[in-house]
């Protein structure tokens, strides 16, 4: 006796192959636009980051120096400008309070280019102050 039957066909199909390419095609570009979304988003982080330190220690150099009213610009590296304004408030004094002292605002602002725009991070405090 002897076996006619055919051997099962073994491998996959050209149409088989050509669908698992394209899923893995769309997988990919998936993956990709994540991956560039993440790393753009990684930048922005670091970004914001560097200007939120920037402005942070400029209020605090500004907080342990003498209070004084003063305008300051300053450009800084990677596109980063650095404006600090200190004025009197003597609005926010009662009339009762003690002549010798003055309160100031002191105003901390960070920008840098972002994309078409400029963002910026602004920080204010109020500190007592010896009368100029």
């Amino acid at each position: 006796m002897t076996n006619t039957r055919k051997a099962a066909p073994s491998g996959f199909t050209l149409l088989e192959v050509l669908i698992a390419l394209a899923i893995v095609g769309l997988s990919m570009a998936a993956m990709s636009e994540a991956l560039v979304t993440g790393f753009t988003q990684a930048g922005r982080a670091e970004r914001e980051s560097k200007a939120f330190d920037t402005a942070r220690n400029a209020l605090t150099l500004a907080v342990a120096s003498k209070a004084r009213p003063i305008t300051l610009s300053t450009d800084l590296p990677d596109g980063l400008k650095r404006d600090v304004v200190v004025r009197e408030r003597r609005d926010l004094v009662a009339a009762t309070a003690p002549a010798d002292l003055v309160p100031y605002e002191i105003d901390v602002r960070v920008s840098w280019p972002e994309g078409h725009t400029r963002r910026s991070i602004a920080l204010s405090t109020l500190r007592l102050g010896a009368t100029p």
